[in-house]
């Protein structure tokens, strides 16, 4: 098995869920930011690091859930409040990473995956901005079209994008807009498709067409 997902989760009481699917989503693009930037790793059974962020740790071990190894690590949720947006997401960023170095520790596994996954991640300055699919070509070979997806704290937005054979881009709309978590914009994700040599769409996993680009020619 392959280890290629991470979370970071805030600890609180069942009442505070409101707190705590806002933390999961203003800290999601920082997590599959970690993931794009992993390069992977062979486990025993392991697939997904999860780092519960708590103000006292209560479960000092580290635990392994249907192939989840869920740790708890300290964390300043007034400060992280205080913060502006950048300090939040480094302060996400630095409780995943020593959280799944931790991991790392207790599995023996090398650091090698994780630091390079932290070096990407800010190197890119905490931008999690990447394309999808494979740019499809025109059916006259003339045009090639893809989504640049733009992975947010507040939101997820997709432009459909069109340029020629060479790269240079010719036209581009927003595709859709939506929350910053897979479950919500994945589906949007089910293919780009070429009807002529003039227009591209892109339609949902279900089929139906969320956005089209007509090229000026």
């Amino acid at each position: 098995m392959r280890l290629r997902e991470f979370g970071v989760e805030l600890k609180v009481p069942a009442a505070d869920f409101d707190a705590r699917h806002r933390f999961r989503l203003g800290t999601r693009f920082v997590c599959a930011h970690y993931e794009r930037c992993f390069p992977g790793l062979q486990t025993e059974g392991v697939w997904k690091v999860l780092v519960e962020c708590v103000q006292v740790v209560d479960e000092p071990r580290i635990l392994c859930l249907s192939g989840v190894m869920v740790i708890q690590q300290l964390f300043d949720m007034e400060r992280f409040d205080r913060s502006v947006p950048d300090l939040r997401h480094r302060q996400a960023l630095a409780v995943l990473h020593d959280g799944a170095l931790a991991v790392a520790r207790e599995q023996n596994w090398p650091r090698a995956p994780f630091e390079a996954a932290e070096r990407c991640v800010l190197d890119e300055n905490l931008v999690n901005r990447w394309t999808w699919p494979k740019p499809r070509a025109s059916p006259d070979r003339k045009l090639r079209a893809f989504l640049d997806c733009h992975h947010e704290s507040e939101r997820f937005r997709a432009w459909l994008v069109v340029t020629d054979r060479y790269g240079a881009e010719i036209q581009r709309i927003l595709a859709f807009e939506d929350r910053p978590s897979e479950f919500a914009f994945v589906p949007n994700m089910g293919k780009l498709r070429w009807s002529s040599s003039a227009r591209v769409a892109l339609e949902a996993k279900d089929g139906h067409e969320v956005a089209a680009l007509e090229v000026a020619r």
